[in-house]
């Protein structure tokens, strides 16, 4: 045996083991961050997540987005963005691959 194994390989029976999921928020910056939630947690808990690791006080203004057919935002596309519910379960909601982008709902001018 080399000691060696596929650490993504582990880390997904994991996850199918202990009944999380893995969804990638991707910030104003384009910079990127996983977050692991359990498998039937509901919006409030993803959007909890993403303000506690960015800090964020005045969360009425910020919201997470994610495309109804799965693919990034663009400007051709900005119809098929859907904002993520809080209330409904994460998993109901997602389409294709687990990214969400976080968005400025509005703006005090």
């Amino acid at each position: 045996s080399s000691g060696t194994y596929n650490v993504r390989a582990t880390e997904l029976a994991r996850d199918r083991r202990l009944k999380t999921l893995s969804v990638t928020v991707v910030f104003l910056d384009d910079t990127k961050q996983l977050f692991q939630l359990e498998k039937r947690a509901k919006g409030q808990a993803l959007l909890e997540l993403v303000f506690t690791h960015l800090e964020l006080t005045e969360k009425h203004y910020f919201g997470l987005q994610f495309s109804d057919n799965g693919a990034p935002p663009t400007l051709a596309n900005t119809d098929l963005m859907r904002w993520l519910d809080p209330t409904k379960p994460v998993k109901k909601q997602m389409r294709g691959p687990g990214y969400f982008y976080l968005r400025v709902k509005f703006y005090v001018s």
